[in-house]
């Protein structure tokens, strides 16, 4: 006959777990990491963004009704999907210049930056209202999104790591599985009982 032994329950309650888990270090996202005045770093994370979101518009466009040629695909995916790249390239451009001429960091510099890729907009499909629109519109979201990360509501953490959960083998494939052994009566005090192997 075997040795009693103690049994507790290895489940971890979750206000426990939402009491004592370690919090994750964040950070501000690509854009708003580091000074305003680095042009360079800028200037690369906007134009990567900003290729992105040309290639996406560009294929958007490029299959637009007809004519179905591929030159017309390609006239339409060229001349929607410019924009974006240059919008950017020159928001990040003046963002940064304007940061170094007023020597400070704040919304207003984003603002600026904001109106000159808008007005960008209006130079490409050459028209003015466009222009004086779209830079209105950027340049408020501008200002709002360094407002935003000022505050901390853009951080991202620095490790993507899901929350542990930790029963997860009672779970199955439209099953419940049972519970583990010693979970349910863990709490029970049975060190006179005797368990044979």
């Amino acid at each position: 006959m075997g040795e009693s032994r103690v049994r507790y329950s290895t489940d971890i309650p979750t206000e426990y777990y939402y009491k004592y888990r370690e919090k994750r270090e964040t950070k501000p996202g690509d854009f708003y990491y580091g000074k305003d005045s680095d042009m360079l770093y800028k200037t690369w994370i906007a134009m990567k963004r900003g290729a992105a979101l040309g290639v996406m518009t560009g294929l958007t466009m490029s299959i637009h009704p007809p004519p179905y040629s591929i030159g017309y695909g390609l006239q339409n995916g060229f001349k929607f999907g410019m924009p974006p790249l240059i919008a950017a390239t020159t928001y990040s451009v003046t963002m940064s210049l304007a940061t170094n001429i007023r020597k400070k960091e704040d919304a207003w510099n984003h603002a600026i930056g904001g109106y000159a890729a808008g007005t960008m907009m209006g130079v490409w499909f050459k028209n003015q209202r466009v222009g004086v629109f779209c830079g209105l519109v950027a340049a408020m979201v501008a200002s709002s999104f360094k407002k935003m990360a000022e505050f901390g509501i853009l951080d991202t953490p620095l490790t993507i790591r899901r929350e542990r959960v930790f029963d997860f083998y009672r779970t199955g494939w439209m099953i419940e599985r049972p519970p583990q052994e010693g979970i349910d009566d863990g709490d029970k005090n049975d060190a006179v009982k005797h368990y044979s192997p």
